[in-house]
């Protein structure tokens, strides 16, 4: 392979975020997406229910009709090797959604089990164990105005990771019939004290956030990593070290969270950052069956911590 091809394009302002209408764009790319065939859709089924006073969601894999997205999950889920070679370097044309700055661009996740789920991709590779630098959380912030969602982070392969290439994740509101996410009343309602939802068992940190999608984005940016930083420093997370342990972020307009990580699995379970949202995945009805035996609450605190 050569260097060339292991770059991504510069950034081009002629295909930039378009204020106002970047739920067009990713609408646009998804179209192209499926007619290329570069998007892989996944086709899930989903549940709600409430356990101990929580909600969750729980989805399950109907089919893999294609072998491209069977071997996903197996990649994903870590039952075969990762090929060797960053698929996000370059990514592919036919996935861009939006350059959003001159270090990060816009990308639909390739194997989709939810609509419009897309990444914001560092344009050259940087670790996806390294922290989060101020141009990351510029590029989520600039995403987080434009679109009510989702975003997140999985912090090492511990935390769920599947690629080494550093992105965060985003998925638009709502994703699920009842509420914008299933954790949504605990991350309003809930009691918070000392930086804690006193209702979730596992070690994290949140902070209540009032987004304003009309500010300067370099502004609100900035107030956002403050609150990375301090949230970090508040489950003992060190930014000092080359490689961050491992950790999930979850932020929306509304507010963040950080989780330290202590695992990916419990019994066979893969968790990434969508489980602390209450979202969960099952492969097939056995594997939505054992998670329901082993019960939510204890899966996510299983794969975090009870105590630091």
């Amino acid at each position: 392979m050569t260097a060339n091809r292991q770059k991504n394009p510069p950034y081009d302002e002629q295909h930039t975020l378009r204020t106002g209408h970047f739920m067009e764009q990713l609408v646009e790319a998804t179209d192209r997406g499926f007619e290329t065939g570069a998007l892989v859709p996944i086709p899930t089924s989903s549940i709600e229910y409430e356990e101990a006073g929580l909600s969750f969601q729980l989805r399950k894999i109907e089919a893999l009709k294609r072998k491209e997205a069977a071997k996903a999950i197996q990649v994903a889920s870590k039952e075969i090797p990762r090929p060797p070679r960053n698929p996000f370097l370059p990514y592919e044309k036919d996935l861009f959604v939006a350059d959003l700055s001159e270090t990060h661009v816009a990308v639909l996740n390739k194997f989709r089990v939810i609509a419009h789920h897309f990444l914001i991709l560092t344009r050259d590779f940087e670790r996806q164990t390294s922290a989060l630098t101020l141009t990351d959380i510029w590029a989520a912030t600039l995403c987080l105005q434009q679109l009510d969602g989702l975003v997140f982070y999985n912090g090492g392969e511990a935390a769920g990771a599947s690629q080494p290439h550093k992105h965060l994740q985003m998925i638009p509101f709502p994703l699920t019939e009842t509420a914008a996410f299933p954790m949504q009343r605990v991350w309003r309602d809930g009691d918070l004290q000392d930086s804690r939802l006193q209702d979730l068992p596992f070690v994290h940190a949140f902070a209540r956030l009032s987004l304003d999608t009309e500010r300067e984005t370099k502004v609100c940016a900035e107030l956002l990593f403050e609150t990375y930083l301090s949230l970090m420093q508040r489950v003992g997370l060190s930014l000092e070290e080359e490689e961050v342990s491992p950790y999930n972020l979850l932020l929306s307009r509304g507010g963040m969270m950080v989780v330290p990580r202590r695992q990916e699995f419990c019994e066979g379970i893969s968790v990434n950052a969508l489980g602390f949202a209450g979202a969960l995945l099952g492969r097939d009805q056995q594997q939505v069956e054992h998670i329901r035996d082993i019960g939510a609450i204890r899966l996510l605190t299983e794969v975090g911590y009870t105590e630091l």
